[in-house]
């Protein structure tokens, strides 16, 4: 039978509504009692007033005595306390399950010894019980006039009121108050968990900058990071830290490409690109396979097969994605082919599917080449790819454009 929380809820309110209504009829019967309680030295008013605050007296005391019957007990240490899923540990069953993890318990100690004074008192004074009634009942009796039937008024009074705050104190505490408190648990619980998730977000991203770091400025005499974990760390890093990664290789390999430094020193990102692409499962990133084909192509001993495979992707990616721009792309995937064909090698023009692909790449990205403003430092420093590959790709196939 499925378990229906929210019918459940408003289910729990109908006791709540019953007793609201007995409330209600006995303040009814304290404004009858009232206007014919009235006298000359009393008014009606002042008995019915009288009676409310007699009322309420009552029922506070009882919804007090309720609240202490009823105080939910605590999970004791071993005790286990179902949780939301995923919070906590996992029992057999699937469903998550968390430890007593220290909540305050004192009020629950006052409640029972409270309530076993209480017990015991009125065991033991039962006899009592009785004569401080009746002084009581002798002492307020004036107040609602005084009359042969105040006192008795007064006694029902109280033992309704009494009897409607103690129902009321004892089932909110037992329907509502467990909820509460465990609601409250559990948000602690939570809050700590999640400051713990990020601290040791904080530092898994820390270890995979320091990974990459190592990668780009190796210190002497050590070894750098195992590929393995680079692409562990840089999987397990946060978006934030894999986008600064990102830049940081990038602006390595730039760097090291326009200033035509120490050779291989920009092949020192290709680890980074490949852990980057590797943990970008979703395929959203087409910059990630383009750097590092760039870095591919561009080391002392070009990989171009490799670097043509990564530009393939990029490309594919860009085009799924409906990216504007990048035809760069397309111009040094031309370049990889050109330097891939036999023909080419040999000094003799391209086969037809050869030459129809390399076309189509220059036709598309060479617009971007042509219009790059003279003095670009990436222009001269791509120049003399162009007129290594390109141009002389061009006069052996006799072609004009581009």
């Amino acid at each position: 039978m499925r378990y229906d929380n929210q019918a459940s809820k408003s289910e729990s309110y109908y006791p709540f509504v019953t007793l609201l209504v007995a409330i209600l009829l006995g303040l009814l019967g304290t404004f009858i009692f009232a206007l014919g309680a009235g006298n000359g030295t009393l008014r009606a008013e002042s008995v019915a007033s009288t009676g409310v605050i007699i009322a309420g007296s009552a029922l506070l005391v009882g919804a007090l005595i309720g609240f202490l019957f009823g105080i939910p007990r605590a999970a004791r240490e071993g005790e286990f306390v179902r949780v939301p899923s995923g919070v906590g540990e996992r029992g057999a069953d699937g469903a998550g399950r968390g430890t007593a993890y220290g909540p305050n318990t004192n009020l629950e100690q006052i409640s029972d010894w409270l309530t076993k004074i209480l017990v015991g008192v009125s065991l033991i004074q039962l006899k009592e019980i009785g004569s401080s009634m009746q002084r009581l009942i002798s002492y307020l009796a004036p107040a609602m006039g005084n009359s042969p039937g105040s006192g008795p008024f007064v006694l029902g009074l109280l033992v309704y009121y009494v009897a409607c705050g103690f129902l009321g104190g004892y089932l909110w505490t037992r329907l509502f108050l467990p909820g509460q408190l465990r609601d409250a648990d559990l948000k602690a619980l939570i809050e700590q968990q999640v400051q713990e998730s990020v601290r040791t977000q904080a530092d898994l991203d820390a270890a995979a900058l320091s990974l990459a770091d190592r990668c780009l400025n190796p210190t002497t005499g050590a070894e750098p990071p195992r590929e393995g974990d680079l692409m562990a760390a840089i999987e397990a890093a946060s978006p934030m830290a894999k986008v600064t990664i990102f830049r940081m290789a990038s602006d390595f390999r730039e760097r090291a490409f326009v200033g035509q430094e120490e050779p291989g020193k920009a092949a020192r990102t290709i680890p980074i690109f490949h852990a980057l692409a590797a943990a970008d499962k979703e395929r959203r990133f087409h910059r990630n396979y383009a750097e590092l084909a760039w870095a591919l192509k561009d080391r002392p001993d070009p990989n171009w097969r490799e670097a043509e495979e990564a530009l393939c992707k990029a490309i594919e990616m860009r085009d799924r994605l409906q990216v504007p721009g990048w035809e760069y792309y397309e111009l040094d995937r031309a370049i990889c082919r050109i330097a891939q064909d036999p023909a080419f090698r040999k000094g003799q023009p391209s086969e037809a599917a050869t030459k129809a692909k390399i076309s189509a790449d220059l036709r598309k990205g060479a617009q971007v080449w042509l219009h790059a403003p003279d003095g670009d430092p990436l222009k001269e420093a791509q120049r003399a790819h162009w007129e290594a590959f390109v141009d002389r790709w061009k006069q052996i196939n006799g072609i004009n454009e581009f």
